[in-house]
């Protein structure tokens, strides 16, 4: 069996390669809570991990 030749993907680059999806350092989040019975969508900011430290 010859092991040089992989039929495996490559694997995915770093993140560390790949840009922010933050805006100005936050990322917002959004999700929905159950209030007496009425969904409503909530949205937080969030620090970015990557970028948070940066500024």
């Amino acid at each position: 069996m010859d092991s040089k030749n992989s039929t495996a993907p490559d694997p995915h680059p770093s993140t560390e390669e790949r840009p922010c999806a933050c805006y100005e350092g936050v990322v917002y989040i959004g999700h929905m809570v159950e209030e007496d019975g009425e969904e409503t969508e909530i949205f937080e900011a969030i620090p970015c991990s990557r970028c948070s430290d940066n500024r």
